[in-house]
């Protein structure tokens, strides 16, 4: 089973929907998606009719379920701590008897995949690799797609250039080089470690998920040796991917959409 834990808040709740059928149009039967609320604002009635419609459309009662995880932090944690408190939930469930989750991956409820996420990522998930990361598109500063945008004010902010072509953002495990929504996890690996976002000190950050998946990264020993795969995408682009082999982890360049409407 493949557990995507959706992060959720307010404006989010009308992308839950395309996102949901985006995953489900992979045509996999093991996809789960736990919906985490992670804003005190947010509409919960609204929120949890999203859900029920979701598992009308796709005639599954189980294929999304909203997580009673108390109230959100009034504080500005990021999502982190309500994301944390999920991690918990599912540590929590394997203690007391098996794992429901396979794998699992975090994502915003404003993420997209396309339909070959599942036949990309699976043949990696059947050796048990502890990690697993693609490429992404996203609105936020990664080089080399991004460029210096003047406002109408004037500032001067960080920016994606994007035209469309589904360009390859070169991924790797650590700070400002991946996203959140595109690294999946072994769900035993992150039980084993009792892996959580938040540092020691109880506190979160921004770039709590980088530190996540760098700390995450460590604790698979790998060493360098990687093999060099290759692959087309639909507009003629070659993208490059590297596959660890013998080791914990993988990273590979493919055509998985994020954060492209905002």
């Amino acid at each position: 089973m493949i557990c995507f834990i959706t992060r959720v808040f307010g404006n989010q709740i009308g992308y839950l929907r395309v996102l949901a059928l985006s995953l489900y149009h992979n045509e996999l039967d093991n996809i789960r998606l736990l919906i985490v609320n992670t804003d005190s604002s947010t509409d919960l009635t609204v929120l949890a009719q999203t859900v029920q419609l979701i598992n009308e459309l796709v005639l599954r009662n189980d294929y999304a379920k909203l997580l009673d995880l108390g109230i959100p932090s009034m504080k500005n944690d990021y999502g982190y701590e309500l994301t944390d408190r999920a991690l918990a939930y599912l540590y929590r469930k394997h203690a007391r008897s098996t794992s429901e989750c396979d794998y699992v991956i975090f994502t915003n409820a404003d993420n997209f995949y396309v339909q070959t996420l599942a036949r990309k990522i699976l043949p990696y998930m059947k050796t048990k690799l502890d990690i697993i990361a693609w490429g992404f598109v996203s609105h936020y500063n990664y080089t080399p797609y991004s460029k210096e945008l003047v406002t109408s004010e004037k500032q001067s902010v960080p920016g994606i250039v994007d035209d469309g072509t589904e360009k390859c953002i070169k991924v790797a495990l650590q700070r400002g080089a991946v996203d959140l929504g595109a690294v999946a996890y072994r769900f035993q690996f992150l039980w084993q470690h009792n892996l959580y976002f938040r540092k020691k000190s109880d506190t979160y950050e921004v770039d709590s998920d980088g530190k996540f998946v760098e700390l995450a990264a460590r604790l698979t020993h790998s060493t360098s040796q990687c093999h060099w795969f290759f692959c087309t995408l639909p507009n003629g682009t070659i993208c490059q991917i590297t596959q660890f082999k013998h080791l914990s982890q993988v990273t590979f360049n493919t055509h998985i959409v994020l954060h492209i409407f905002e």
